[in-house]
């Protein structure tokens, strides 16, 4: 039956998060990806009782609903190409169904899909560095990790003071911390640093998060979307172009420190790029500051 099959595929669900196999954001990935499926199935004529009536025109509908009906991006009707495979795998693997009906559906091309996101002019992103160093330091903050330290939202929510090495100008994100669920290591600007001493952020216990509470130093871990909403309001207060989204910090970022004529092993080890398992075959990675990045000062 398929309902029972969603009952076993939620309950494996909460079991992985229960042990810690899953993180919290996957955990709430996977439950909004069930609830729109079974949503789906609820507004068909005719819903599906059976397992076997999950075809692979089922699964092409569902896509469409979700990408046509609900109006979400050609990247999002991707992710959940990706867990409609997921959810099919695991009903094969527990003997619920032959086959899964997904694996012949194809994504759309990443490089047909255009990236809602752009390099930020060195003009824009100064004016965003003054506007924020008067009104909000502590987004500033923010900011900095992105553009100089690649440091993704959902990094910086995990991120506690004692992964910070001011001595040696490095910050550590452990690998349960990390997107990549690798223990890595990042080059901390003197920018930056001075940055944390003048909000004094250091002064809290070092197993306070950095970011908690209202951007302050705590001991809640606050969820990512504080950090972008954020940037919504700032760009509605600076009138900025909507394809400017956070996420344009970490490309201006690299893009500048490029410029400066940084070397691709600087840039790639401060970038934590996905190509890094390959580049570590043939370069050993950055376990110590890189003194080039200790003394950036960029646009921001």
């Amino acid at each position: 039956m398929f309902e029972d099959a969603v009952k076993r595929y939620v309950e494996n669900n909460n079991q992985m998060y229960k042990d810690g196999i899953f993180r919290k954001e996957t955990y709430i990935s996977h439950e909004s990806m069930i609830r729109k499926l079974v949503g789906y199935n609820e507004s068909r004529d005719v819903p599906i009782t059976y397992l076997y009536q999950l075809d692979r025109l089922f699964c092409n509908d569902f896509l469409d609903y979700i990408h046509l009906t609900l109006g979400n991006s050609p990247l999002y009707r991707n992710n959940c190409l990706v867990f409609i495979k997921a959810f099919c795998t695991f009903c094969v693997e527990k003997g619920l169904m032959n086959e899964n009906p997904a694996k012949g559906v194809k994504p759309y091309k990443r490089n047909l899909i255009e990236k809602r996101r752009k390099v930020i002019p060195p003009a824009i992103v100064r004016q965003i560095g003054e506007h924020l160093l008067r009104h909000d330091k502590h987004f500033l903050l923010a900011c900095y990790l992105l553009y100089y330290c690649c440091v993704r939202p959902i990094e910086q929510t995990r991120l506690k003071l004692q992964y910070f090495n001011l001595k040696d100008c490095t910050l550590t994100i452990p690998a349960e911390d990390s997107k990549n669920r690798r223990t890595q290591t990042v080059t901390l600007p003197k920018k930056v640093i001075l940055l944390m001493l003048d909000l004094g952020v250091f002064n809290n216990p070092p197993h306070f998060y950095l970011f908690s509470n209202e951007l302050l130093p705590g001991s809640v871990q606050i969820d990512r979307r504080l950090i972008t909403i954020r940037w919504s309001r700032l760009k509605k207060e600076l009138k900025l172009d909507d394809d400017y989204t956070f996420y344009s910090l970490k490309d201006t970022g690299i893009t500048e420190m490029l410029e400066k004529n940084l070397s691709n092993i600087s840039v790639r080890d401060q970038a934590r790029h996905s190509s890094l398992a390959v580049t570590d075959i043939y370069t050993q990675r950055r376990k110590k500051a890189d003194k080039h990045i200790v003394d950036l000062d960029g646009a921001l």
